[in-house]
């Protein structure tokens, strides 16, 4: 009976996981491998899923809560995108505010003999949230957070740190160093997803490792993990903008983007990640932002006017849910004013995570 392999892909939010997973998508399918992926959130709505079935790829996700506390239902899609595409590899993203997964998700892959063959586990690293945590400069999110941010590391069996485009030589190797001795357990491998450089060591590491479920489950402390996922709002928005004569999608997106962010800092909330997506037909557009101090950047543009579009954002930030909605809307509004366009709001969640409750912990 043939065996997929279950990637497990961590990391913090904004670290670039899903620009990780669909470049290694597409090294494993040159080769002639079969690839499915299972999205994850707190919510509903997500850029993420909407922006990987773009690249014609299967997606399934697994909403309303993190893969360990709804592990029921992840093991279902697991099943589910076995039988419809019978893929030689899952990738698997878990929430970025997740942690413990090796207690919560690989071990019971095992325990209950699951059809899978469990790859070691993946954290990816954002260059910027890591020098933080080395330099101990002040942070605009408390201590937990850090907290969660390092549980991420110590379990991991593979350590990528992500844009290394953006860093000097020397920084690079600061950053190695210093993962390194923090986390000699650990194969740490600096990557560009984004210019899918070192991409090519990661996979052969996967190839090689037998099931990692061996590892010791993580020391920690439930309360302080609860305390930091509760420190962010969360905010996914659906909508329909139509515009009679016709808009630029690309301008819409960066606009209502940029006065999130604006609004944001302005009320001295940070950003942990914010996404943003809008497609219309066969073109579409991805934008985001992992700080306030942060430049917008596009992942694909749509350079093109249309007159219908569906809009999709994710913004998770150190901001109550309540202030999140009145900003985004906002925002959106205004874009739709200035593109002299129509926006039917289709939905909106914006709340703070539950406390975190595992199915199962081995």
């Amino acid at each position: 009976m043939k065996m997929t392999k279950l990637v497990i892909i961590g990391g913090f939010l904004g670290a670039g996981k899903t620009t990780c997973i669909l470049e290694l998508t597409k090294m494993l399918r040159s080769d002639g491998k079969k690839v499915g992926v299972i999205t994850n959130d707190q919510g509903s709505s997500l850029v993420d899923t909407e922006y990987l079935k773009q690249q014609d790829l299967p997606v399934l996700e697994v909403t309303g809560g993190c893969f360990c506390c709804n592990f029921s239902e992840f093991a279902e899609r697991l099943s589910q995108m076995t039988e419809q595409h019978l893929p030689d590899f899952i990738l698997a993203e878990p929430v970025g505010s997740c942690t413990d997964l090796v207690a919560t998700i690989m071990k019971p892959m095992a325990m209950l003999n699951y059809n899978f063959t469990m790859s070691p586990l993946s954290v990816v690293v954002d260059p910027l949230r890591l020098w933080k945590v080395m330099s101990e400069s002040e942070s605009p999110f408390p201590d937990e957070i850090n907290y969660l941010f390092r549980k991420q590391l110590e379990e991991a069996d593979i350590i990528l740190l992500n844009k290394t485009d953006t860093l000097l030589p020397a920084e690079t190797e600061d950053m190695l160093s210093f993962l390194q001795h923090e986390y000699p357990g650990a194969d740490v491998i600096p990557v560009s997803a984004k210019k899918r450089k070192g991409l090519e060591v990661w996979l052969s590491k996967i190839a090689e490792y037998k099931p990692a479920t061996g590892k010791p489950s993580l020391d920690i402390e439930y309360d302080i993990y609860a305390r930091a996922e509760a420190f962010l709002g969360w905010l996914n928005l659906t909508a329909a903008v139509n515009c009679k004569d016709g808009f630029n999608a690309d301008s819409f997106l960066e606009q209502t983007a940029e006065a999130v962010k604006a609004a944001l800092a302005e009320n001295q909330n940070e950003i942990a990640h914010l996404k943003m997506y809008i497609v219309s037909r066969d073109k579409y557009a991805r934008l985001s932002c992992v700080s306030t101090h942060d430049d917008v950047k596009f992942d694909r543009k749509m350079s093109a006017c249309v007159n219908e579009a569906s809009l999709v954002i994710n913004i998770r930030a150190a901001a109550e849910p309540e202030l999140l909605h009145q900003i985004t809307e906002k925002a959106v509004g205004a874009a739709a004013q200035a593109h002299d366009c129509t926006v039917t709001v289709r939905e909106v969640e914006a709340f703070k995570p539950a406390y975190p409750r595992p199915l199962h912990r081995i």
